[in-house]
């Protein structure tokens, strides 16, 4: 079974670059709904986005598409302890949209 990005069923958006050769996951970091995987090189390997269906919708990334996601990728970003990431995906017709937020401002908000 392929695993996609999104699941309607528990409303989670998940997308991971997966561990390297001798790399293992250490820890969970979690920013308000988001949650980070982190692994033992202290590098974030996945992302989780827990309530996606609001969350997307909230920087004007619709449920529909949601729904069409057959592929995603995220870049995570620590510029002096500004921590943000960008989302890319691309739903199964071939459009492509991305976000990218700051996580400290969204914990704050939870």
């Amino acid at each position: 079974m392929k695993l996609l990005p999104y699941r309607e069923d528990v409303d989670v958006f998940f997308v991971s670059k997966g561990y390297r050769k001798g790399e293992r996951f250490l820890t969970n970091e979690l920013f308000g709904d988001i949650v980070l995987d982190v692994s033992d090189r202290k590098e974030v390997r996945g992302v989780e986005i827990l309530c996606a269906s609001a969350f997307f919708n909230r920087v004007g990334i619709e449920l529909d598409f949601l729904r069409r996601v057959r592929s995603a990728e995220f870049v995570f970003t620590n510029a002096e302890g500004n921590l943000s990431i960008l989302i890319r995906m691309i739903d199964s017709v071939g459009v492509q949209k991305s976000c990218a937020f700051p996580l400290l401002e969204l914990a704050a908000l939870a």
